[in-house]
């Protein structure tokens, strides 16, 4: 959670839409279908499609930035 927390500060001037962040290994997770799903973290094994995966445990802060720059300049 402080990981993601870090990378939202980070990214803050970045998110320009809704995004939904999936963390943990729960196996009863369902993408929403408004927003930009992302996997935040390696525990999530889930097989869902999600718009993007960002690994690590914890993730590199500045990995979450990085998909949101280019996610804005599509």
């Amino acid at each position: 959670m402080n990981a993601l927390l870090l990378s939202l500060f980070l990214a803050k001037d970045n998110l320009k839409q809704k995004i939904n962040f999936y963390l943990g290994s729960q196996d009863n997770l369902k993408t929403l279908p408004e927003g930009f799903n992302i996997a935040f973290g390696i525990c999530n094994k889930s097989d869902l499609d999600f718009d993007a995966r960002i690994k690590g445990c914890p993730p590199y802060p500045y990995a979450l930035n990085e998909i949101l720059t280019k996610l804005n300049d599509k």
